[in-house]
């Protein structure tokens, strides 16, 4: 059993073989676009973000767009979120159906009291580039953050930072003020034993829980933060697609790891 809280409209959310979480729905999503942007051909944003829509697509156009750059830690409401964002352009796709996208980290919002995490819509031209499909794909975004924002982190105590490492890789070596899950247990857990699991590193974290209690969050709302080794290390995703899994929506990822953490 899964919430994977992609977006409002997403109604078949699965996790592909490259641990993306994507969702592909009928609608029409032009009519509520009052423009199509022009070729985005430079690098907007520090996220990579590698689509793969397979050969069916091949060297058809997408139109993508999604919410603008994160500006805070806490939701904002979809309207708002969208508004002035530059997360938006054309690209074509390759031979394979692949395609590179750089965008700002997506704002994670809120619609109707629910909360949904990063993510990205996609739609596609077909094959004489004259018409737009009326599937809408979307893909979540991991957003990753550097060193010194997660050093700030650490020093307001305003997210949860989790090692998705082995235990005795944790105990050798870690991140100050960080807990551990290891990603091949959170795979092993349902639904209440991996909530359980978080709401007892909340209690656990003193500082944190002042945080959320002064701030009204919402337990599947709360900061976390995830990381593993290093930048070729894949358990701090794998660990947030878990947290997805079971409803978790505010998650960010220190790519960087233990490495970055100790290069002084």
């Amino acid at each position: 059993m899964s919430d994977y809280k992609l977006c409002p409209s997403c109604t078949n959310v699965k996790v592909n073989k490259d641990n993306q979480i994507y969702s592909i729905d009928t609608k029409k999503i032009l009519n509520t676009h009052q423009f199509i942007p022009l070729f985005n051909n430079k690098d907007n944003g520090d996220e990579k973000l590698i689509v793969k829509l397979g050969k069916q697509y091949a060297n058809c156009l997408i139109y993508y767009y999604s919410s603008r750059d994160k500006q805070q830690q806490h939701f904002e409401h979809r309207d708002m979120s969208y508004q002035n964002s530059s997360n938006i352009g054309l690209k074509k796709l390759d031979d394979n159906g692949d395609v590179i996208l750089y965008l700002n980290c997506p704002q994670h919002y809120i619609e109707h009291g629910k909360s949904y995490m990063s993510h990205i819509h996609i739609i596609v031209s077909n094959k004489n580039m004259t018409t737009w499909s009326n599937k809408l794909i979307t893909f979540n975004v991991l957003c990753n953050i550097k060193k010194s924002i997660l050093k700030q982190h650490i020093k307001t105590s305003d997210r949860l930072i989790i090692n998705a490492l082995p235990e005795d890789y944790h105990k050798k070596s870690s991140i100050p003020t960080s807990y551990n899950i290891y990603y091949k247990d959170a795979k092993k857990m349902n639904t209440s034993q991996l909530k359980t699991k978080i709401k007892q590193l909340v209690k656990d974290n003193k500082k944190f829980n002042i945080y959320i209690n002064k701030h009204k969050i919402s337990f599947l709302d709360i900061p976390i933060c995830v990381y593993c080794y290093d930048t070729t290390c894949s358990a701090g995703h794998e660990l947030a697609n878990e947290l997805y899994r079971v409803g978790f929506t505010n998650i960010i990822d220190y790519k960087g790891g233990i490495v970055d953490w100790d290069n002084k």
